[in-house]
């Protein structure tokens, strides 16, 4: 689990909160996960065919997915189309506090569990979406996953080094894990409002597409600002190589030193790398911008040839000796 709580308390500060869990694969599961973590009760509905994470992994094996994105919860299994669901799903909705899907819009109403009529059954509730697409526009009701929200948001093609070139998917389910990230804090939210407001409940609605859109928003706020996007086919975070510099030391291991202040600019001089000259040189006094773009290349450089004369824990013990931010690239 990603946290560390220190309250006093026991249960996690989500005790008490019930979730009835209607979500599959990985950009609904994944924020019912962490609601778990911090101590929900999570109930997960599969259907009689159950999540298709399970079957990711291939006949007889273990989904790994399935483990990591379930984790905490019970499970129960009902077919939603049959007649008598509604029997079942109504006690459900009645115990709970969240509800929470990621179907494509409308589906939900088609299984006959509307807002309008979970929300009379449990004035409470509070019933959360997290689609592909969100509620509106013409792409609302299309299916979709993560390398789909890629595309569509434009992530994959700044990913491929802009739109001459390949485009190219972050790994590890990006828009998935970052929906997730925001379906998670807009039920906590909800939450909230509902302590606020007298314990009524509230319909939530998010998507991969829009989390995915404003995870990149300072990217975005550039382009527009410039009436340009990058466009060189080179990695991202290219244009801050010098800043976060990725070297070889002379054990031939990789580090990343990161250093986005001045004072830490010069501390790496004086006292990592022992050069004085480069932490007076007028072209670096405005460090982490570098006067004129060719130069950046054989600042460097120059810096590759320092950390290639010693090994990779040398560097280490004097950057942390020292306060600059630096870490191995560990596999």
């Amino acid at each position: 689990m990603a946290h560390n709580i220190k309250n006093g308390t026991t249960g996690g500060p989500l005790a008490g909160v019930k979730v009835l869990d209607l979500t599959i694969y990985q950009n609904g599961p994944s924020a019912t996960a962490m609601l778990a973590d911090y101590g929900a009760e999570i109930i997960k509905v599969e259907s009689k065919t159950g999540d298709g994470v399970r079957f990711l992994a291939g006949p007889n094996s273990r989904s790994d997915g399935l483990m990591a994105f379930n984790r905490g919860k019970k499970s129960i299994t009902i077919d939603l189309k049959h007649k008598d669901a509604n029997t079942v799903m109504k006690k459900l909705v009645e115990w709970a506090d969240v509800m929470c899907e990621n179907f494509r819009p409308g589906v939900l109403d088609k299984l006959g569990y509307p807002y309008e009529v979970v929300s009379k059954w449990n004035p409470g509730i509070i019933l959360a979406a997290n689609s592909g697409f969100g509620p509106d526009g013409d792409w609302a009701t299309r299916p979709s996953y993560d390398a789909v929200a890629q595309a569509f948001s434009g992530a994959a093609v700044w990913n491929g080094g802009g739109p001459s070139h390949r485009p190219r998917v972050l790994p590890w389910t990006f828009s998935d894990e970052v929906g997730a990230m925001n379906f998670y804090s807009s039920i906590l939210a909800a939450l909230y409002a509902r302590e606020k407001n007298n314990g009524i409940g509230q319909q939530v609605l998010t998507s991969q597409v829009g989390a995915t859109l404003n995870f990149q928003r300072a990217t975005v706020q550039g382009s527009i600002k410039n009436k340009r996007q990058r466009d060189n086919g080179k990695e991202p975070g290219a244009a801050a190589a010098h800043s976060q510099q990725l070297q070889l030391t002379g054990d031939k291991k990789w580090i990343i030193i990161s250093m986005a202040q001045k004072a830490q600019f010069q501390r790496f001089c004086n006292h990592v790398i022992n050069r004085p000259d480069l932490a007076t040189n007028p072209l670096y006094e405005k460090f982490p911008l570098i006067r004129g773009s060719e130069n950046k290349q054989d600042f460097i450089n120059e810096i590759g040839r320092e950390i290639a004369k010693n090994t990779r824990e040398y560097w280490l013990n004097l950057a942390t000796k020292n306060s600059v931010p630096m870490a191995p690239c560990a596999t």
